[in-house]
């Protein structure tokens, strides 16, 4: 006889023997036993949980001639040639494969007939989430009505890529991942029923690869003992899976810590002469700072792999602080990351490492420094400009008198009791330098009162003023602003706000300028308006 695959030999023929799924065996089970069986089921999760196996066990289980509280008997007639592969009425179609639209016609004029020996027929639809659009919509209403004999069972790795109406027809369970703890306890059963001699910590090497997949433990495990001639000991398993021992990842770890950054690539070069995976390695890295940062924050007892190492480690370096072991880790991960698209995976271990020793020292340096600066600093302020507590009881007196300005949004009338009543304008008192100076303030009160007015007026320019009237020019593009302005309220609304700015009453008159615009005669700008009024004088105009 052939040999037969340990994944396969090991197979669980019922619910009880089925690991980590313990929410799907139960319900299963409890709907076997009371007949209430769906037409369709839909079974997700990681590879290598169980859902295949699950899809066989619900086989056996609808068509056994003993059921036992929803278990299949595994010894009738019906039970023994489903475990052989042999019957005619489960049939297992792979997804990937016969994903067409021919395929699962062909499937539809065959779901009519009855079953051939038991009472059920079976559709395993494994992968089913390969199978095209058009293949997906001609199984569509067979799934959704069914013959009463029928009973599909789906299976999927990647559930969001299945229409939502097939979804919608089917009983999900989800499969979970088995912790390593799980996986290493049926390793060490396997072994003790085929007298295997093993290493509990070579095992536990083997549960961490698999990844929370039994049949991957199962065929890691196959693998070493082909290997160490039916010999499960740690050397072998890391020789076989082209692992790097635990004690050399912490000796990396220490020197990484440690900043001995020669020895570190030396390390580095010894891995890879010996033909060793630097992706695997760095995911072992990976793993290794993972203890590190939870056994420093959590303790020993969320940790499931060694604690020795961990404890040791730290006692060497207890000055180690959880950012360094956060900035690590983090450095690591995103080296795996980019290391699956990478053609030099080394190079980018060894940049990660470059950027853990001297970054993580440039920025101490960088922090002493300025921490430093500003001792000096402090130290000069204290030397130089002593405050006494007089003063600063006078500044805080100070600060208390600061005005609040009102919100923004509040509206706040213009007081109309300051507002001159006359027409009459002191013509000494009031000039276009003084209003433009205060043509911010303007724009405050003109806010306060409507903020619309505000908005157009921030179009407009002061640009001349004479004989009580203010001239405000609104570029060539403005003139619906112009136009808004003239409006009697808002002409009233600035008029106001510059009579209570300036305490005297001055009238405002819109015009449409491209900004040149200058009334002949007039000073071109500030600056000679102001010399004018200190030194007296004309403007004159010099022809050649």
């Amino acid at each position: 006889m052939s040999y037969i695959a340990l994944y396969r030999k090991w197979r669980p023929q019922d619910f009880n023997e089925l690991l980590g799924q313990k929410h799907v065996s139960r319900t299963l089970q409890n709907a076997l036993a009371s007949n209430k069986l769906s037409h369709a089921y839909l079974l997700c999760g990681p590879r290598g949980t169980g859902k295949t196996t699950t899809a066989k066990i619900i086989a056996k289980a609808v068509n056994c001639l003993n059921p036992k509280n929803g278990e299949p008997c595994n010894e009738c007639n019906s039970c023994n040639i489903i475990n052989s592969g042999n019957s005619l009425d489960v049939l297992e179609i792979d997804g990937a494969s016969n994903r067409g639209i021919d395929e699962i016609r062909d499937l539809r004029e065959k779901v009519n007939l009855a079953p051939a020996q038991g009472k059920y027929k079976v559709y395993i639809i494994d992968e089913v989430h390969m199978l095209t659009t058009e293949a997906f919509n001609a199984l569509l209403k067979t799934l959704e009505e069914p013959p009463k004999c029928v009973i599909f069972i789906l299976a999927t790795t990647e559930p969001h890529k299945m229409p939502a109406t097939i979804l919608s027809r089917c009983q999900r369970f989800d499969f979970r991942r088995l912790d390593p703890g799980t996986i290493v306890l049926h390793l060490e059963d396997i072994c003790k029923k085929s007298s295997i001699d093993y290493d509990e910590e070579g095992l536990t090497v083997i549960a961490r690869l698999a990844q929370g997949g039994m049949r991957d433990a199962l065929s890691l495990m196959d693998q070493c003992l082909s290997y160490g001639d039916q010999k499960l000991t740690l050397k072998q398993i890391n020789e076989s899976l082209g692992i790097v021992a635990t004690d050399y990842v912490a000796d990396i770890v220490d020197l990484l810590i440690s900043s001995q950054i020669k020895q570190l690539i030396t390390k580095v070069n010894t891995i890879v002469d010996e033909g060793k995976d630097i992706r695997q390695f760095t995911s072992q890295l990976l793993d290794y700072f993972r203890d590190l940062l939870i056994y420093k924050t959590c303790g020993e007892s969320l940790l499931v792999y060694s604690i020795d190492d961990k404890k040791e480690f730290f006692l060497k370096h207890p000055q180690v602080s959880v950012n360094q072991l956060e900035y690590a880790t983090d450095c690591i991960n995103k080296v795996e990351t980019e290391m699956r698209w990478s053609n030099n995976p080394r190079l980018l271990l060894e940049m990660a490492f470059f950027k853990i020793i001297f970054q993580e020292e440039s920025a101490m340096t960088s922090v002493l420094e300025r921490i430093s600066l500003l001792e000096a600093e402090i130290q000069k302020l204290k030397d130089n400009n002593q405050i006494t507590t007089a003063q600063t009881i006078q500044i805080k007196q100070e600060k208390s008198k600061i005005v609040q300005h009102p919100k923004v949004h509040e509206k706040e009338e213009v007081d109309t009791s300051k507002v001159p009543k006359d027409e009459s304008i002191g013509k000494n008192s009031v000039d276009l330098t003084l209003i433009r100076d205060n043509w911010s303030k303007v724009l405050d009160i003109v806010k306060k009162n409507k903020i619309t007015t505000h908005a157009f007026l921030l179009e407009g320019t002061p640009v001349h003023y004479e004989e009580g009237c203010l001239v405000i020019q609104f570029h060539t593009s403005h003139s619906f602003h112009k136009e808004k302005i003239e409006q009697e309220e808002n002409k009233q609304i600035i008029e106001d706000a510059l009579a209570y700015l300036l305490k005297n009453r001055v009238k405002i008159k819109c015009v449409i300028g491209s900004g040149q615009d200058k009334e002949k005669g007039k000073p071109e700008n500030d600056l000679l308006e102001e010399a004018i009024k200190i030194f007296g004088g004309n403007v004159i105009e010099i022809k050649d």
